[in-house]
C-alpha cells in the first residue's frame, strides 16, 4: 500500500491502536532524526559540529546530512540498533497475531541480526578494528550498522545477558506492550520478552518502569508517572524533583552513556520538559553520548501522547523505513481486530 493510503487507514483507528502505532512507528522517526550524531561523547566535539553547521545554515541537530558517529556509518535517514530491536519485537509480535510467542521472538531475532545479514557483516569490520578502550576517542566509523551486546549475546548464548545495562529488553517489548495495552497480564508478559536479551535486575526494574509510563500514555494520551510504587519512583525521583535542570546538564550528571537508569531518566525528562515531538527529540540530540537510546524511549511517550500528527511531514519523508515500519504496524492491528471478532 502507498503511504497516503496507509495513513487513511490510521487515521480512522480507535484512539487506543492510534496510540500504539504512534508509538512505535514515532519512536524509528525520533531514532533515526538522532542516528547520524549518535555516540558522540565529547561535549565540545559535539558542540562544535552543531556550531559549524550554523554557520552553513543548519540551524538545527536532526537528520544531519553526513554521518558524524565516530563508531559507526549508515546513511541519514536509517535507524540505529535500538529502534531495529524495536522493529524486531514489531516483526514476531505480527507474525504471532499480537499473542505472546517466545519462540518466534527467538526466531526473528536470529534471521534479522544472525549469520548473512549486514549486521554480522559490519560485525566482522568491527571485530577488525575495534578496540573498546578506544571508546570516548576512537574516530574511524565502522561502515554498516552497530549490533548491540544483548543481541550478541542472545545469538551466542540463546538466552538473555546478566550483565547488560541498556535498553534493549524495554525496546523489545514494547510493540507487544502497547499493541496489548488493554491486556491485565502485559506488564508480566513483556517481562518475558525482555529477559530474552537482559536478566540484570536494574535493567529488568527500569524496563518496568518505562513500560508502565508507556502504558499509560497509551491508554490515556497522557505523560504521567503517578502509576509508580515506591521502589520505581526511587529511580526517578531525580528527574522530578530537578526537572527545571536544563536537559544537558542532568544527562552529563545521570550519564550520557547508554545505561540504565541513566538514559531512562535522560528520555523521560526530555519528554516532560517538551510540549511535542520535535523539541523533546532535539534535547536528546544535543545532549549527546548516547542519544539514540533517550530519543527512543521520548518519542514513544510523545508521540502515544500527541500522535504521528505532531511530527513534521519532512521528517516523515527523511525517515528511511517509514513506509514499511506503518505498513507492519497496522498489519498487526488487522490481524489482532479480526482475531478478537
Amino acid at each position: 500500500m502507498e503511504r497516503k493510503d496507509l495513513m487513511k487507514e490510521f487515521n480512522m483507528l480507535p484512539a487506543i491502536q492510534k496510540r500504539a502505532v504512534s508509538a512505535v512507528v514515532g519512536a524509528g522517526i525520533a531514532d533515526a532524526a538522532t542516528r547520524p550524531l549518535h555516540w558522540i561523547y565529547r561535549e565540545a566535539e559535539l558542540e562544535l559540529i552543531l556550531e559549524d553547521g550554523k554557520e552553513e545554515g543548519i540551524l538545527q541537530p536532526e537528520f544531519w546530512s553526513v554521518n558524524k558517529s565516530p563508531f559507526y556509518d549508515v546513511p541519514t535517514g536509517r535507524r540505529s540498533g535500538y529502534h531495529h530491536i524495536m522493529e524486531a519485537g514489531l516483526q514476531a509480535a505480527s507474525n504471532s497475531g499480537g499473542i505472546l510467542d517466545l519462540d518466534e521472538y527467538k526466531r526473528v531475532i536470529r534471521t534479522k541480526f544472525g549469520e548473512g545479514t549486514e549486521w554480522q557483516e559490519a560485525y566482522a569490520r568491527r571485530v577488525e578494528g575495534y578496540d573498546p578502550s578506544k571508546r570516548k576517542n576512537w574516530k574511524e566509523a565502522v561502515p554498516g550498522p552497530w549490533i548491540h551486546e544483548a543481541v550478541l549475546h542472545f545469538l551466542q548464548e540463546g538466552s538473555g545477558d546478566p550483565d547488560n545495562q541498556d535498553m534493549d529488553g524495554f525496546l523489545l517489548s514494547v510493540p507487544h506492550l502497547v499493541f496489548n495495552a488493554e491486556n491485565p497480564d502485559v506488564l508480566q508478559e513483556c517481562e518475558q520478552i525482555s529477559r530474552l536479551l537482559t536478566t540484570n535486575s536494574l535493567n529488568l526494574l527500569c524496563g518496568k518502569i518505562q513500560r508502565k509510563i508507556l502504558l499509560a500514555a497509551v491508554l490515556t494520551g497522557k505523560l504521567s508517572l503517578d502509576g509508580l510504587e515506591a521502589e520505581e519512583m526511587d529511580l526517578v525521583q531525580r528527574v522530578v524533583r530537578d526537572k527545571k535542570t536544563p536537559h544537558k546538564e542532568l544527562v552529563r550528571e545521570m550519564g550520557n552513556n547508554c545505561y540504565l537508569p541513566g538514559s531512562m531518566n535522560g528520555g523521560i525528562h526530555s519528554a516532560i520538559n517538551s510540549s511535542c515531538f520535535v523539541d523533546a527529540v532535539r534535547l536528546c540530540i544535543e545532549a549527546g553520548g548516547c542519544n539514540c537510546s533517550r530519543s527512543n524511549f521520548a518519542g514513544a511517550l510523545l508521540s502515544a501522547v500527541h500522535g504521528l500528527q505532531d511530527i513534521p511531514e519532512n521528517w516523515i519523508e527523511q525517515t528511511t523505513d517509514f513506509t514499511s515500519l506503518l505498513s507492519l504496524a497496522l498489519s498487526l492491528v488487522r490481524q489482532m481486530s479480526h482475531s478478537s471478532n
